[in-house]
C-alpha cells in the first residue's frame, strides 16, 4: 500500500470504521485496487506462459524454479502452501520492492539534481574524468567515483523515502534513554529523525554529498545513522540491487544529461504525503539537456 491507505498497515483496526467514501477519495482506495489488479494480471499471465513453456532440465528464473519445485514436493505436507497463489504473492512483492522504492528515489533525483547544479557538475566532472568516453559507469569504477556513490547515498538520506520503519513489538519490559517501554508495547522507529540527527551527519539539514566523503575525498559506506534499509534482521533484502540500480542509473543518466529546472518553476523540496508513511515527491518538470548540446 501506498500514500494515506498504508496508514491501514499500521492500524489495521481502523479499516472497519473509515467509511468507504473516505477510502476511495482521500486514501484513493478504488485507483489502488485498480492498479494493484493490472499488475496481477500482468503477473498471472506470466506465471501461465511460464507453466506452458516450462522446461524442468532448463529453468529460466525464479518462476520456473518455484514450478519445479512445487511439482517435485506435491507430495510433501509440509509444502501444502505452494501454488499459483503464493509464487503469484511472491512475485508481486518482488516486482513492487524492486521497482516503485528505486523509481520514486530517482524521481527524487532529478528534482534534486536540477535544484543543486553545483552538486551535479561536481559529479559529472568525477565520471568524465573516470569513465572512458562511450562507456557507461559500471560497478568496476565505484571505488573511482566515491562523489557519484556519496550522491546516491544522500538522496536517500535526505529524502527518507520510508520515514518510519515497520512496527516492532517490545518482548520484555525495556527501559531506553530514561523511558520506560513496557513488554507488548508497538514501537514504531523514526529513521527521518536519525537522517537528520547532527551527530552523525555534517550538514544535517542540507543536501550535501559531502556527509559521505571524508576529508580526502573519500567515500564513507559505513555510517552510523544511516538507515534508508532498515537494520537487523529485518533489514531489506533488496539492499544490494537498490544500492547497484540507483549507482547505474544516476551515474549513466548524469553522464550524458544536463538536469536543468525550467524558468519560474519553483517546486518545493517538501514530500507530498502529509501522513509520514511516505515521503513523495511533488508534481515538477526537468529539462534534459543532452551534454553534447542537444535538448
Amino acid at each position: 500500500m501506498e500514500g494515506p491507505l498504508a496508514l491501514f498497515s499500521v492500524f489495521p483496526w481502523m479499516v472497519p470504521f473509515v467509511p468507504k467514501f473516505v477510502k476511495d477519495k482521500w486514501m484513493r482506495q478504488a485507483k489502488i485496487i485498480e492498479k494493484r489488479d493490472k499488475i496481477l494480471g500482468f503477473l498471472k499471465k506470466l506465471i501461465k506462459e511460464h507453466r506452458e513453456s516450462l522446461d524442468e532440465n532448463n529453468p529460466r528464473d525464479y518462476v520456473d524454479k518455484y514450478l519445479i519445485e512445487c511439482e517435485s514436493q506435491k507430495d510433501n505436507p509440509e509444502f501444502s502452501h505452494c501454488g499459483e497463489e503464493d509464487l503469484l504473492v511472491n512475485i508481486n512483492d518482488f516486482f513492487i520492492a524492486g521497482s516503485e522504492t528505486t523509481s520514486s528515489i530517482i524521481r527524487w533525483f532529478f528534482l534534486y539534481m536540477s535544484k543543486f547544479p553545483d552538486v551535479q557538475k561536481r559529479v559529472q566532472k568525477e565520471i568524465d574524468e573516470i569513465v572512458p568516453k562511450g562507456d557507461f559507469p559500471s560497478l568496476y569504477d565505484k571505488d573511482k567515483l566515491p562523489a557519484l556513490e556519496a550522491l546516491t547515498y544522500e538522496i536517500n538520506r535526505v529524502v527518507t523515502l520510508v520515514p518510519n520503519a515497520a512496527p516492532h513489538e517490545a518482548s520484555e519490559d525495556t527501559s531506553l534513554a530514561n523511558f520506560s517501554i513496557p513488554k507488548g508495547s508497538v514501537i514504531i522507529p523514526n529513521i527521518e529523525t536519525c537522517h537528520k540527527d547532527p551527530k552523525y551527519w555534517k550538514h544535517p539539514n542540507t543536501f550535501s554529498i559531502d556527509n559521505f566523503l571524508d576529508e580526502d575525498g573519500k567515500f564513507i559506506g559505513n555510517k552510523e545513522g544511516y538507515l534508508p534499509f532498515g537494520l537487523g534482521r529485518r533489514q531489506c533484502l533488496g539492499e544490494s540491487l537498490a544500492k547497484m540500480e540507483l549507482f547505474l542509473f544516476t551515474g549513466a543518466i548524469l553522464q550524458n544529461f544536463q538536469i536543468l529546472e525550467p524558468d519560474g518553476q519553483n517546486v518545493s523540496l517538501q514530500p507530498l504525503d502529509v501522513t509520514n508513511v511516505l515521503n513523495l515527491v511533488p508534481k515538477f518538470e526537468v529539462i534534459l539537456k543532452n551534454r553534447n548540446g542537444e535538448i
